[in-house]
């Protein structure tokens, strides 16, 4: 299973179905709000620059934040549990 946002911020999770032809289910999260985070947003919530960001990303000091490829991610529930502290 994945999580992925799609175009307009819409999260959905996706899973693969095991069979001779795979398909997908797609689900909408409830909730409206994405479970995942841009860098972008990560840093307006933090009140930091993007490049700081980036930078804490590459390190490994933004709290949940998962790389995907050449795509950096952070997952808004452990980011809001780091900053209420």
């Amino acid at each position: 299973m994945a999580n992925v946002i799609c175009t307009g911020g819409i999260d959905m999770k996706i899973t693969s179905q095991k069979s001779n032809n795979p398909g997908w289910d797609i689900q909408l999260n409830s909730g409206g709000r994405a479970a995942t985070l841009t860098i972008s947003e990560a840093a307006t919530l933090l009140g930091i620059s993007r490049e700081l960001a980036y930078d804490l990303a590459r390190i490994g000091e933004l709290p949940g934040c998962l790389r995907l490829g050449k795509r950096y991610l952070v997952g808004r529930k452990v980011l809001e549990r780091w900053l209420e502290g």
